[in-house]
């Protein structure tokens, strides 16, 4: 991708890379690679964060950022690429129901490409009020968690459940809800981080007949898809960014987002 980038150009990477040189990186599958890291987490691929980055396998990476807003090229290097990811993995349908649990960036990122994609309806989970009022302005039917929830969403979708349900949290209780709202023959995706001792019951996947997936998201291989759709004006994913900081201001920015106060949602760092 960065063959025709001249020294100067404003471009972005994706969250991280693999080795470069193994079959995986040579084909264009870089997650596949054994060594693929993200940013930041480890010795081998330093964070991103800082004046200057080494950005190795660069030649297959970068990304001009010509037509897109500095936030829509943060938002391509990973949570929107890992949003139309784990959205496509649902397998939603034009016309069909999706369901979205979890209403962080990923997630609110999700719910308009639901209804980009072709979908009549869209229900977005989330117990934070401020966020399903973000998906009730995408044009979501939001509903918080906890024991009302499953009769809430078999009433909006006549007693069948949503055909595309994506999980985009991690958090235990949005991973325990997904199943149960799936309608029979439908599609169940995940892409929150789960914890170690998570768990999906098998005889519910079985006798539903539920399509499962997860997985990690490889970039680079969603932005043919997703870059002319932001260049358009099509995908907007704006608002997003609820607070502003100068690296110098680092540790406040992640004092305040380990907080979750002040309605942080998506923090922007700006280095320069």
């Amino acid at each position: 991708m960065s063959t025709a980038l001249r020294s100067g150009t404003k471009c972005w990477p994706p969250r991280g890379t693999g080795c470069g040189s193994c079959s995986a990186c040579r084909t264009g599958n870089a997650a596949s690679c054994r060594k693929a890291t993200a940013f930041g987490l480890s010795t081998e691929l330093q964070g991103g964060q800082a004046e200057y980055v080494n950005v190795p396998n660069a030649d297959a990476t970068l990304f001009s950022t010509d037509g897109l807003t500095t936030e829509q090229a943060l938002l391509l290097t990973d949570g929107m690429a890992t949003a139309y990811f784990g959205l496509m993995r649902a397998d939603p349908k034009p016309g069909g129901s999706v369901a979205v649990v979890g209403l962080g960036p990923i997630g609110l990122i999700g719910v308009e490409l639901a209804f980009l994609l072709g979908a009549s309806q869209v229900i977005a989970i989330d117990p934070v009020p401020a966020r399903r009022e973000m998906a009730e302005k995408l044009g979501a039917t939001a509903f918080a968690p906890g024991p009302e929830l499953h009769a809430q969403v078999m009433e909006a979708t006549s007693g069948r459940g949503a055909q595309s349900v994506f999980e985009a949290s991690g958090a235990k209780g949005a991973i325990n809800a997904v199943l149960p709202l799936t309608a029979r023959g439908g599609n169940a995706s995940f892409v929150g981080i789960p914890e170690p001792d998570d768990v999906l019951p098998l005889p519910l996947i079985m006798f539903k007949n539920i399509t499962v997936r997860g997985g990690i998201c490889d970039v680079t291989n969603m932005w043919p898809h997703l870059v002319p759709l932001v260049q358009s004006g099509r995908m907007k994913a704006d608002g997003l960014f609820s607070h502003h900081f100068a690296l110098s201001e680092g540790a406040e920015a992640y004092k305040l987002f380990d907080s979750r106060d002040d309605g942080v949602l998506k923090l922007r760092i700006d280095v320069g």
